[in-house]
């Protein structure tokens, strides 16, 4: 299958954990490795401390011990792009140029327990990524 997402941030699509689309892509024969690709064009960039989800199906609770999510962060006004699968994975000290499409996407390795992460076909950063199990969530997009 093949998935192209064109997201504006500052909005989102949410699939609830009931719609067809989040069945098809995270039923329970999740592969244990995937790509998530996406055109990000941003309207501003993340203030200081705020994270935007990409792609999000983590939990919500504390430690975010299942799902993935593809983001952008302000970590305390370094602007980053992370992976975090289970809990944790790579992260780059990255600045989406505002106002423009970036190709943003991410390659998981379950075998490896690898990722890495690619803006405009470049690597940015590459580092342990845990399996991805228990996606109960909502599929979020932006």
């Amino acid at each position: 299958m093949l998935v192209f997402i064109f997201i504006t941030i500052n909005l989102y699509l949410i699939f609830s954990s009931h719609s067809g689309l989040r069945h098809i892509i995270l039923n329970r024969y999740f592969p244990s490795s995937l790509t998530v690709e996406a055109w990000v064009n941003p309207s501003s960039l993340p203030t200081y401390g705020e994270i935007r989800g990409i792609v999000d199906t983590r939990d919500n609770l504390g430690a975010a011990t299942s799902g993935y999510v593809l983001e952008l962060w302000n970590d305390a006004g370094v602007q980053k792009i992370a992976w975090l699968s289970g809990p944790g994975g790579p992260a780059a000290t990255y600045t989406l140029p505002v106002g423009q499409w970036s190709h943003v996407a991410v390659a998981h390795d379950g075998t490896s327990q690898m990722a890495r992460i690619y803006v405009n076909g470049n690597e940015i950063a590459s580092g342990t990524s845990y399996a991805i199990n228990n996606v109960v969530e909502n599929l979020r997009i932006g």
